[in-house]
């Protein structure tokens, strides 16, 4: 369960920093690699699915990369879902 709450965390906030008018200040700022991973869900999202990962730990019996990557699949298939279903009314990267 761990796994799916992380991944659906981190699928919400990678796009809400990726795509979100709140955020827009923040990715102008970034320039170069940073700007550049602010601005990208699915590259934020594999940063923000380790952290979360590591805060929350692994499951007993899941190794830790494997909880990681599958927390990240979860995120990245929420995120591209609503990102594809919000369409041309989000602004553009």
């Amino acid at each position: 369960m761990t796994i799916l709450w992380v991944g659906l965390a981190s699928g919400v906030l990678s796009l809400a920093v990726a795509r979100g008018t709140i955020f827009e200040p923040l990715r102008a700022r970034l320039g170069g690699k940073s700007g550049e991973l602010v601005r990208c869900y699915f590259c934020l999202g594999a940063w923000i699915s380790a952290g979360l990962t590591a805060w929350q730990g692994a499951p007993e019996g899941i190794l830790w990369p494997v909880a990681w990557a599958a927390s990240w699949g979860v995120g990245m298939l929420l995120a591209s879902t609503i990102d594809r279903l919000v369409g041309d009314s989000a602004p553009e990267p």
